[in-house]
């Protein structure tokens, strides 16, 4: 089991390392991201494999975490109260006209899983600073659930590949 943070990635996040990390790169930082699953050191929901394995054009983010996922030592499925307790705590965190499972409540309720049941420091990674028509940005629900969040740039930073 993981020892020290635990980083529970948004779908965002994983498509903003491509852009971030150098193409020649990314070959490398995404092999050290799959030892960090192993580990126990990142972690995410169910949710987040599903946006990226449906997108348009499932490129690297999106082969790279089909093949990780079996390998996660932390659950796939947050717990369904915590889910209702972040949607219960933010304001239009999901767009009621949203298709599908969105991410993000799933992204926020495994960080509070993972932090509750484990002593470890849970971080949600995510570009998602900005609030919409009053809508919460994950950044912003984390904050009113008092839950940790950095950057991707940050969390790039982190990583040593």
């Amino acid at each position: 089991m993981a020892c020290g943070n635990v980083w529970v990635l948004d779908a965002s996040a994983l498509i903003e390392v491509k852009k971030m990390v150098s193409g020649n790169h990314q070959w490398n930082f995404f092999k050290a991201l799959e030892a960090m699953v192993e580990d126990g050191h990142i972690a995410f929901p169910r949710q987040v494999v599903k946006e990226l394995k449906e997108g348009p054009h499932p490129d690297v983010p999106g082969a790279w975490i089909q093949g990780v996922a079996r390998a996660t030592v932390h659950p796939l499925d947050a717990d369904v109260e915590v889910v209702a307790e972040v949607m219960a705590g933010t304001n239009n965190l999901v767009d009621p006209n949203a298709e599908g499972d969105p991410a993000d409540p799933w992204v926020i309720a495994l960080a509070m899983d993972i932090a509750k049941d484990q002593d470890l420091e849970v971080m949600v990674v995510t570009n998602d600073h900005t609030n919409h028509h009053g809508n919460d940005s994950l950044a912003s629900a984390c904050d009113k659930l008092g839950v940790t969040h950095i950057r991707v740039d940050e969390f790039i930073e982190e990583v040593d590949f």
